[in-house]
């Protein structure tokens, strides 16, 4: 999966990434991420589009942004 890969390669270092409810450093983890009502798809868009500290600017591409959107829903 596209996201997936996106995410070992740009989110794991502050986030958990997998199936595990675990937090890093204070960052939520994906799973959380997925289950947070607040968090719907076209939130996370935005969030991704234009992060704001201490998140990175990554400078992902509308694709990349889906494909990490989409898996991070898959986790729910």
């Amino acid at each position: 999966m596209a996201g997936e890969t996106l995410a070992k390669r740009w989110c794991v270092a502050c986030h958990d990434i997998g199936q595990s409810a675990t937090v890093k450093d204070g960052a939520p983890s994906f799973v959380e991420v997925a289950r947070h009502p607040e968090f719907s798809p076209d939130r996370l868009k935005v969030w991704l589009s234009d992060p704001h500290p201490p998140m990175p600017k990554l400078d992902l591409s509308r694709q990349s942004i889906d494909n990490l959107i989409s898996y991070i829903r898959s986790l729910k």
